[in-house]
């Protein structure tokens, strides 16, 4: 080029020589289509679908230039991506009847983009709603403290949560002398069952110690010439 030419020829021309060709541009369109398209949304993303909604905008925006196939497909690729999101999906539905019963005339990106838009304000809505006729239950956690006698722990000054000293003992001292009264009176019914069990009944004929059966006075038989009286052991 000539260096007498002025700035804005330059310019023209060097706008003209990095310039895409169609080609170029056609498969930079179909490449962002991919990435932005190929993914499906299971739940609704953190931030709602606004960031979605404007990268798609200007995707469709630019296939309706360089890849008008792309751009004519819109509907189906919308429900591909938003199908199975919890609140979109009766959107997506619409779309479906409107595509089978081929009357997609009344819609367009722009309706769609609104109508989710909708889906999620109401599904925020939702959200931050209150269950109605569902009481709350609330649980708290109290710090027990350890205390010994009523007295809490060694340099504490909490003295309107402490016990009286006085009360505490004397309750302790009553809770001490009932498990010892307890404790003796078990012993001594123990000990009671025991020699009843041990201790033999008199006999009721002549007062020894020993069965009935084997009385003399009773049976008239004395076999041993044992004395009335005595007892059969030795």
């Amino acid at each position: 080029m000539q260096a007498d030419k002025p700035v804005r020829i330059w310019i023209t021309n060097l706008h003209t020589s990095t310039k895409p060709t169609d080609a170029q541009m056609k498969d930079v369109v179909r490449a962002r289509h991919r990435t932005l398209l190929v993914s499906k949304y299971v739940d609704w993303p953190t931030g709602g679908p606004d960031k979605w909604l404007t990268e798609w905008q200007k995707l469709m925006a630019d296939c309706e230039i360089w890849c008008p196939a792309l751009y004519d497909d819109w509907a189906s690729d919308f429900n591909l991506v938003w199908g199975e999101v919890p609140g979109a999906k009766r959107l997506c539905d619409r779309l479906v009847e409107a595509i089978t019963n081929e009357d997609i005339d009344g819609w367009d990106m722009y309706r769609a983009s609104r109508e989710l838009k909708q889906a999620w304000d109401q599904k925020s809505i939702r959200s931050g709603m209150k269950v109605a006729g569902k009481g709350r239950t609330t649980r708290a956690a109290f710090a027990v403290e350890l205390r010994f006698h009523g007295m809490g722990p060694e340099g504490s000054e909490d003295s309107e949560q402490a016990p009286n000293p006085t009360i505490t003992a004397e309750s302790s001292r009553a809770r001490s002398t009932s498990r010892k009264r307890s404790g003796t009176e078990t012993i001594q019914k123990e000990g009671t069952k025991r020699g009843q069990k041990k201790m033999k009944k008199p006999c009721w004929g002549c007062g020894g110690v020993h069965p009935s059966f084997q009385c003399v006075l009773i049976s008239g038989h004395n076999p041993r010439d044992i004395a009335a009286g005595r007892s059969t052991r030795r």
